[in-house]
């Protein structure tokens, strides 16, 4: 069995198809496979078919402004003869002079008309699945205005055990970050970019029954930062512009936890001991 990272459902291995020249297994089932491709088929047929006229738009400008074909020819420099048969549907201009004429009339002009880098005009105009803005579209199938909407969108795919990287929700901060655990949390106030949290100050807001306040710090009584266990953490609240708690720890406090580890070790001995007269 194989879990698809796109409907979130366990099927047989026969439902998922190869993926690159190594044999391996594609993330994504036949079927998400197959919804895919008919979503791009259908963003390919309404860009096919893009409905501006803008022919229509510049003959209702000209009839409210009462501009003449004379006056139009000799803004662009060209025969009143062929303004006329643009008018009249008879040829249709370029498009230099579409946007010449758009200019003339002072109309914005439209985003089907505004040709990208290379010069190409776009095929429509589409909707952003990500941010729901209006942008042009210059090849079928293009669903996101910019890299950074397509980027989002990948990540919320992505996130938490469809990732590639997963490791159970939980990192450790490097050297500079102190060596603390940080916990998947995407829906917390004070995550970070990539959605984690300090897991020692969940646990205390768990423990409290609220968030923390910035000024609100944890401590950790026998100085592991990765020994999240409640009773392992103490609540300090800060003074003035103090960032961190004193460096150490309580000597009572490392002497309980001595204490307690010795204890833990006396039982593993006296079940060890137990296990093997029980063999005997």
């Amino acid at each position: 069995m194989k879990r698809c990272t796109k409907c979130d459902l366990e099927k047989d291995i026969s439902a998922f198809p190869k993926s690159g020249g190594k044999g391996a297994l594609s993330n994504w089932c036949r079927a998400c496979h197959h919804d895919r491709y008919l979503e791009n088929k259908k963003v390919s047929e309404q860009v096919s078919s893009p409905s501006i006229d803008p022919i229509r738009e510049l003959s209702e400008a000209r009839v409210q402004k009462n501009v003449s074909l004379r006056e139009i020819s000799s803004h662009l420099g060209v025969n009143e003869i062929t303004v006329g048969k643009w008018f009249n549907r008879k040829t249709m201009p370029r498009q230099k002079y579409v946007k010449a004429m758009y200019e003339f009339f002072c109309l914005d002009i439209p985003m089907i008309l505004q040709a990208g880098d290379g010069g190409r005009l776009p095929l429509a105009v589409a909707e952003c699945s990500n941010c729901k803005k209006q942008f042009p579209v210059y090849k079928a199938g293009v669903r996101f205005c910019s890299r950074a909407c397509s980027g989002k969108d990948l990540s919320s795919r992505q996130l938490g055990y469809k990732n590639a990287m997963w490791k159970g929700g939980e990192i450790v901060t490097g050297h500079t970050g102190g060596g603390y655990i940080k916990e998947l949390a995407p829906e917390h106030p004070n995550a970070d970019a990539s959605g984690y949290v300090l897991q020692h100050r969940l646990v205390m807001e768990q423990v409290i029954g609220r968030p923390l306040e910035k000024h609100e710090r944890i401590h950790h009584k026998n100085g592991d930062r990765q020994d999240n266990r409640p009773e392992n953490l103490e609540l300090w609240v800060g003074t003035d512009k103090s960032k961190k708690d004193p460096h150490g720890v309580r000597i009572v406090d490392k002497v309980i936890d001595m204490l307690s580890s010795l204890q833990q070790h006396e039982l593993l001995l006296v079940q060890k001991a137990l296990g093997d007269k029980l063999h005997e």
